[in-house]
């Protein structure tokens, strides 16, 4: 497992796997980068340092239908989140949808360009400002083939806002460090078809590791528990 390495100070942008540039909170998700299927660990970890949300709390999300064109599309799509958080089985933290008009720690938006194809956007566990922490479900998402496994691509996602990075971090991408064992399965890796995403019982096993440890310091990287922020969404 890779964890996150992360710095409220610093916005300074990176290339993504998409090869996309996005901001040291955010991470966009499209194609894998060549040789990603040799990675095995889950990862934490960014910019110098790995944050998680508190222990045992509730990350409440606002889905915001509104910016669906097709009420029954949003409809399908917020049931497919609501799936795709059963996946990690309330591990580290629990996943709850906010109702209209309350406040939540993150938003759920559709928006049609992300910029090189990808499937969707989101952050790592954060207090910065509130449009910080934006799940963004985009246009090929919602495509065939992609549509079918859509709760898989946002498992995956929702493994970012956990705090956790690509399996192949350490190779691709900047600041990471290994948690747990040997994963090539895992739902954080970059997978050449979609259904093989999915979250593995050894994803659940390092995620609980990693929000149960009191350790205060991992590889020389300080941990910081962070209690979610929470924020009325429009």
């Amino acid at each position: 497992m890779d964890v996150t390495r992360y710095t409220r100070t610093r916005t300074e942008s990176r290339s993504a796997t998409t090869g996309l540039q996005a901001s040291s909170w955010c991470h966009q998700c499209g194609s894998p980068p060549p040789g990603s299927q040799n990675s095995t660990h889950l990862r934490v970890g960014i910019d110098s340092s790995i944050p998680r949300w508190v222990p045992g709390s509730t990350v409440r999300y606002v889905f915001c239908a509104k910016t669906f064109s097709d009420p029954n599309l949003a409809a399908f799509v917020s049931a497919k989140l609501f799936k795709a958080a059963l996946m990690w089985k309330n591990k580290g933290v629990t996943f709850e949808h906010a109702r209209p008009g309350h406040e939540a720690t993150f938003k759920v938006v559709y928006l049609e360009d992300g910029g090189i194809n990808p499937l969707a956007s989101s952050f790592f566990p954060n207090r910065g400002p509130a449009e910080a922490r934006t799940l963004c479900i985009y246009q090929a998402a919602l495509a065939q083939p992609h549509i079918k496994y859509l709760a898989n691509v946002l498992a995956h996602e929702l493994g970012h806002i956990l705090g956790l990075r690509h399996e192949f971090a350490g190779l691709f991408e900047a600041d990471s460090v290994r948690w747990g064992r040997s994963n090539r399965d895992s739902v954080m890796n970059y997978h050449a078809k979609l259904r093989r995403y999915r979250v593995q019982k050894q994803d659940l096993v390092d995620l609980e590791s990693f929000y149960s440890s009191t350790k205060t310091k991992h590889r020389g990287l300080p941990i910081y528990t962070l209690h979610p922020p929470t924020y009325l969404y429009d």
